[in-house]
């Protein structure tokens, strides 16, 4: 496994404190997939390691029980994203490699990295990280819930009849005060982002 990025524990605390739950699904041994999870914060040292003979065997439990994988295939890093999308949540999914195609695929959010990713993940992900830096994602994450606050805002201030004056109109999008109001929204780690959306049906298969 390649070491951890600087960049990537800040990047699992910001998706930690933005209600994002981060697991790590890996082909390697299950001590360094333990011991890469306590250092970035995703699991601590004492939590249980799924590994792929257990899914294999039908002993592994839970999917969605665990935050750390390991000795896992593609057939199995596609069923883990499967369990995770069943139980109802919005699955972004990274990778880089060959064998990471069928789960990039199958995420909500498949994201690939540009640099040093496979064109087979590349082709199968919904987004490519040009510079490779997992942060770039919380970036995404907060700019999106930026824009689904803003969204929100303004529709409720129309339907609660916010300057439609005489004419019985509905404002145009972001008249006066509801430009300003739009304008301010809480950046990723507040309250008013801390729930991601809810999760609904992918439209169609790749």
């Amino acid at each position: 496994m390649d070491p951890p990025r600087s960049a990537s524990e800040p990047t699992i605390t910001a998706c930690k404190r933005a209600g994002i739950v981060p697991v790590l699904i890996t082909g390697d041994h299950p001590l360094t997939a333990r011991a890469v999870a306590d250092r970035l914060g995703i699991a601590s040292s004492d939590e249980e390691v799924t590994t792929g003979d257990r899914i294999r065997e039908g002993t592994a439990g839970d999917l969605t029980g665990v935050r750390v994988y390991a000795r896992t295939t593609p057939e199995q890093k596609l069923d883990i994203v499967q369990a995770w999308r069943g139980a109802g949540h919005v699955v972004a999914m990274t990778g880089d490699g060959v064998d990471d195609g069928p789960a990039l695929r199958q995420a909500d959010i498949g994201v690939a990295m540009g640099r040093r990713g496979t064109e087979v993940a590349r082709q199968a992900a919904d987004l490519v990280l040009a510079d490779d830096n997992p942060a770039t994602i919380v970036s995404a994450v907060e700019e999106g819930r930026r824009v689904y606050a803003n969204i929100r805002r303004f529709l409720l201030y129309g339907l609660a009849g916010g300057h439609c004056g005489d004419s019985g109109h509905a404002p145009r999008p972001f008249p006066g005060d509801a430009a300003a109001a739009s304008a301010r929204a809480d950046p990723v780690d507040q309250p008013a982002h801390a729930r991601p959306a809810r999760r609904r049906s992918r439209r169609g298969t790749r």
